[in-house]
């Protein structure tokens, strides 16, 4: 006797195709809304949570280092530290650091070892909500704590005010650059920067448009009219170099130096790291004859 079989009726192909196109768009426009969620800032600000491990306490800096609180105008307050330069000059230039999103500034005195003994005084500016500081951090929050530090900074006798420079590093350079907006430096360095947060969230399919932080370092390079020195490593990954070359294509008075066989975070391992800073700050008249 015949079998009696039942056939499965097979979807049309483009009931498939339908189905899984809503399938897609449902899942980006989860993602879109997770992105437009306070994990926005959590993402952007890592360093400011407690479970980033790059921002285990660490020792407090030596006695070289000043402990500047900075005062805001709601009662809270910021952070800052201050190391002087090894000069004999009255009035010596300094550089004001900030650094990356998933560290904190007591993690980077390094850079006053490094800048010290160049003869120019160095400003480690912290986040608000990095390190136990009061506030969220965002691009305002952060900018207004970086004034307050400027200004200090530039009030002190043994400052002279007309050689401050601005050095970002990942992050930090979009800080960096947003000072420089409102306060023009007498340079500015940026390492491993990017060109605008917005062009990093593309890389993931997340409009600028919903970015509370945009950090937009090329819109400020295309009407800074000081020198500016792009460092950046050709193995980064994070922050691809091309990064770089844009923001030198777009910046007036741009140097370009890559860091071959280093990433993100290794600029500062190479022997011509000093050197690169060195030459950079004496062509542009930052430091002393």
């Amino acid at each position: 006797m015949p079998c009696d079989t039942k056939t499965k009726s097979k979807k049309p192909l483009p009931v498939k195709i339908g189905r899984l196109l809503v399938v897609v768009v449902l899942l980006y426009v989860a993602w879109l809304l997770v992105a437009v969620t306070p994990l926005q800032e959590r993402i952007l600000f890592p360093g400011a949570t407690a479970w980033n491990a790059l921002t285990r306490p660490s020792p407090e800096p030596d006695p070289a280092w000043e402990r500047w609180e900075l005062e805001r105008t709601d009662g809270t307050r910021g952070l800052a530290w201050f190391r002087p330069a090894q000069t004999e000059e009255a009035q010596a230039p300094a550089v004001v650091f900030t650094h990356g999103n998933a560290d904190i500034a007591r993690n980077r005195t390094d850079m006053g070892e490094r800048y010290a003994p160049l003869g120019v005084h160095t400003l480690l500016l912290e986040y608000p909500g990095y390190d136990g500081v009061d506030g969220s951090p965002g691009q305002e929050a952060i900018v207004a704590d970086g004034l307050l530090a400027l200004h200090k900074l530039a009030a002190r006798t043994d400052v002279d005010p007309d050689r401050i420079v601005y050095h970002g590093h990942s992050i930090g350079g979009g800080v960096a650059a947003q000072l420089a907006s409102v306060r023009t430096p007498a340079a500015l360095v940026l390492e491993s920067t990017f060109t605008s947060m917005g062009a990093m969230f593309n890389r993931y399919l997340i409009p600028s448009a919903i970015l509370r932080h945009p950090f937009d370092t090329q819109a400020v390079l295309r009407e800074l009219d000081v020198p500016v020195l792009i460092m950046h490593g050709e193995l980064d990954v994070i922050i691809f170099i091309t990064h770089a070359t844009e923001n030198e294509r777009v910046a007036s008075n741009a140097t370009f130096v890559r860091f071959e066989g280093l990433g993100h975070d290794g600029c500062y391992l190479s022997d011509e790291y000093v050197p690169t800073i060195t030459d950079f700050l004496s062509t542009h008249g930052v430091l002393p004859e």
